[in-house]
């Protein structure tokens, strides 16, 4: 199923604003910087160190596989939009973690990764734009590609900015898929996934919840 983030982030227009309407300002910053924090706990958790192997998908403009390879993790980006890895790989160059970071164009339903190629997989910013039927084709293929531990950003209905940007996503007819805590549970075990620890941006706020997970021995 072709759904529209699918399409929107290839778009040069939409790219070039992505990191500006999202991060710029005090309020970008700050959720940035929670969001990369709540990331760092995850990781602390699972113990997860460097130089484990992690694959960042979608890794957009690079926000975050920089943000893990400066703390010396190897990754690899995974994005369906070049536009988004052009970006990306300017900032790696800025940054000269281009020895650390590879960034390849690649569909999350569909990876050409061998079995087991990764240590641990970060998903952020996804599954609130992607059906049901495509999440269970995502999770497949991240869970043959990576290890044991995933790190999953999920979006919650019962929350404050739920309520607040429903109507704005109505009246700009975007498609959103938001989730209590039991059916992002009931989702993680179909998949053949365990939940092990919830980390959330703000709760009760935020929509965002970061669940840290592990393959079902």
């Amino acid at each position: 199923m072709v759904y529209k983030a699918r399409r929107a982030y290839r778009s040069k227009e939409v790219v070039s604003k992505y990191e500006e309407e999202r991060f710029k300002g005090l309020k970008g910053y700050l959720v940035n910087k929670r969001e990369l924090k709540l990331i760092d706990k995850a990781l602390k958790h699972a113990d997860i160190t460097p130089p484990a192997t992690i694959l960042d998908i979608p890794c957009g403009t690079g926000r975050l596989s920089i943000h893990l390879a400066g703390m010396g993790f190897k990754l690899t980006g995974v994005d369906i939009s070049t536009e988004m890895l052009s970006f990306a790989k300017e900032k790696i160059r800025r940054f000269n973690l281009g020895n650390k970071i590879k960034v390849e164009v690649g569909d999350a339903e569909s990876l050409h990764y061998l079995a087991d190629s990764f240590d641990i997989c970060v998903s952020l910013r996804f599954f609130g734009h992607t059906p049901e039927e495509n999440r269970k084709k995502i999770l497949k293929e991240l869970s043959r590609v990576t290890k044991k531990h995933f790190i999953l950003a999920y979006y919650l209905k019962n929350s404050l900015q739920y309520y607040l940007r429903r109507k704005k996503r109505e009246k700009k007819s975007i498609e959103w898929h938001p989730f209590t805590l039991i059916q992002i549970e009931d989702e993680l075990d179909k998949a053949g996934l365990r939940k092990l620890k919830s980390f959330f941006l703000a709760p009760g706020i935020s929509e965002t919840v970061v669940v840290l997970c592990e393959k079902r021995k």
